[in-house]
Formats: C-alpha cells, sequence, structure tokens
C-alpha cells in the first residue's frame, strides 16, 4: 500500500513496510441500497519471522477501499498497540514439538465382541452404554453436508 498515512503509521508502531501483508475481508451488507458503493474492508498484518502473520495484526489502523473508484474511501489510526512477537507463533507440524508435533504413536483398537456399529448404506447404527439408547445417524453427501443425528 502506497499511502502515506499508512506508512507513517506502520513506522509509528516500529515495523518495517517489507513486512508488512494486507488481506481483504467484506465489510457487510446492511440492507441499506441507497449507498451505492462496494466497499472492502483492508486489514493488515507483520509477517516478520513467521508464517502465522494472521496472530501479528497491525491494531488500530481502519482500511475501507472503494472497489468501483479503487482508491481508500476511509482511513483511520485509532490507536498503537504494539504488535506480538513472532517467536512460537509457527503453526506447522514440522516446526512443532511433542505433544502437538509429529511425533505420533500407533494406536490398537481391540473390540473383542465385535464391532459396536452397522453400516447400511448411508445409515449407521451404534447403542450408546452410557446412555443406554440405541442411535441413527444418517450421514450423506449432497451439494451441502448435513449430518442429523435421531435418537
Amino acid at each position: 500500500m502506497n499511502y502515506t498515512p499508512f506508512i507513517e503509521s506502520v513506522k509509528r508502531r516500529r515495523v518495517q513496510m517489507k513486512d508488512v501483508v494486507c488481506r481483504t475481508f467484506t465489510v457487510g451488507w446492511f440492507g441499506q441500497v441507497k449507498q451505492g458503493k462496494r466497499t472492502i474492508k483492508v486489514l493488515c498484518f507483520v509477517t516478520g519471522d513467521t508464517v502465522n502473520f494472521y496472530v501479528r495484526p497491525l491494531e488500530g489502523i481502519i482500511v475501507v477501499v472503494d472497489l468501483d473508484a479503487m482508491e481508500i474511501a476511509h482511513y483511520k489510526d485509532r490507536f498503537v498497540v504494539p504488535v506480538p512477537k513472532s517467536a512460537g507463533t509457527d503453526y506447522r507440524a514440522s516446526r512443532q514439538k511433542w505433544p502437538f508435533g509429529p511425533q505420533a504413536r500407533s494406536v490398537g483398537v481391540v473390540q473383542p465382541e465385535g464391532k459396536g456399529f452397522e453400516i447400511d448404506g448411508h445409515m449407521i447404527r451404534f447403542v450408546s452404554v452410557l446412555a443406554a439408547s440405541l442411535y441413527f445417524i444418517d450421514l450423506r453427501f449432497q451439494c451441502r453436508e448435513v449430518l442429523g443425528i435421531c435418537k
């Protein structure tokens, strides 16, 4: 973003512009047809030494862009909040340590009396020992996923 007030806001937070990433988020529609503008909210984050930039927002900065005019419709720097440190924010499994990391151990499931469920097409039947009830789950893959549980 090459907008002078924004660059000054970033400097006030002691962040380098090369570490700033901005993403668009819809503002929403509130039934106001008279407005006549297509606007989108821009939120900015600091990457630095992490790939998880969503945990390092540039808070206090409001940027709204008019998509028809392709210009900033509203800008306000309300307050300065220190940007969180990047240490410990990498969420990738290869970077995690046990118990959250890739050290998975094998699991063995033993059902000496046989399986405790039946599958018939898209119907799954099982008995809940805790609730002492028979459950039916209707699982179908359609245009939208629907999971219905009947007791």
